[in-house]
């Protein structure tokens, strides 16, 4: 088990229920023509590849009692844990359907769909009174809590024992997907502590109310306190907004992003990480090691 994290801290094996399930370390690309190091996290798994399995091996231990995971009919997090944890009830609503977005939605079999999001919000208003009873849990939307912003902290560490080893050099901008916030959160915490000092873009690709900075933090300092951190060591972030255009909508300068990546064998989606490349794309002139952290979820 190549988990870097524990190495590093080794309190956390008594202190966090952990299940390996991703094949790591996922390896780093050098891609000339695109002017860009890629860390290939599309493939952490065989059948179901992105950041979410990283995510999964910290809270499919946590899975004690009947839980209750809530989200839109194509998101990666429900699809996953419908692969994985089958139990789970899931509840959806609908959303802007792009392709990437619609294989998902054949894919999931939800308990409930709800037509819309004033009738998802009456069915989960009902749901309540058995969550209240403390007798089942609601999943964090995304995958995204304290504890799953570890495996970002270990990707990080992976990373920087990459670097160590000469496989890449130590990047200076790290671009990745900002959307229910666990991944950012737990790079910019674990970049600074693997020693890489880089400035890490978060590209937003949901509501600002959800992925905002505020709430990377939060997460980021619940995280550092799993290690027994007092002072909080990060690395510069900034949230890009200028890629988004609404939550699943494809941008052209996506589309562009995803026939250039295309053209060198590696498969964007047009909700995510299509986005977080073109924004690399657009910065990458500024800085001589830029990386992209590749989070796509592949075909289960």
């Amino acid at each position: 088990m190549n988990r870097p994290l524990f190495d590093r801290f080794p309190v956390l094996r008594e202190r966090v229920p952990f299940r390996a399930l991703a094949k790591l370390p996922t390896p780093v690309q050098h891609v000339p023509s695109l002017g860009l190091w890629v860390k290939r996290d599309d493939l952490t798994h065989p059948e179901l590849g992105g950041a979410k399995i990283r995510k999964l091996e910290f809270y499919l231990p946590r899975l004690a009692k009947p839980t209750l995971a809530v989200g839109p009919r194509g998101s990666n997090w429900l699809l996953a844990l419908q692969h994985f944890a089958p139990g789970v009830r899931i509840f959806t609503f609908p959303q802007h359907y792009n392709a990437f977005a619609a294989r998902n939605a054949r894919l999931l079999r939800p308990t409930r769909h709800f037509p819309d999001e004033a009738c998802f919000a009456l069915g989960l208003l009902a749901e309540l009174p058995r969550l209240a009873s403390d007798r089942w849990s609601l999943a964090p939307m995304g995958g995204s809590d304290p504890i799953t912003t570890l495996a970002a902290v270990n990707a990080a560490l992976e990373l920087g024992e990459q670097v160590r080893r000469g496989e890449c050099p130590s990047p200076d901008a790290v671009f990745v997907a900002f959307g229910s916030g666990s991944m950012a959160a737990g790079l910019a915490l674990g970049l600074s502590i693997a020693g890489i000092r880089a400035r890490l873009f978060a590209v937003r690709i949901t509501i600002s109310a959800i992925a905002r900075l505020g709430r990377l933090h939060d997460l980021a300092v619940q995280c550092s306190w799993l290690l027994d951190f007092r002072d909080l060591p990060l690395v510069p972030v900034e949230v890009l907004h200028d890629f988004c255009g609404g939550y699943a909508r494809p941008i052209a300068a996506g589309v562009e992003a995803q026939r250039r990546f295309a053209d060198v064998g590696i498969v964007l989606d047009t909700s995510y990480t299509a986005k977080s490349a073109a924004a690399a794309l657009a910065h990458r002139s500024r800085f001589r090691a830029p990386l992209f952290w590749h989070t796509y979820a592949g075909p289960v």
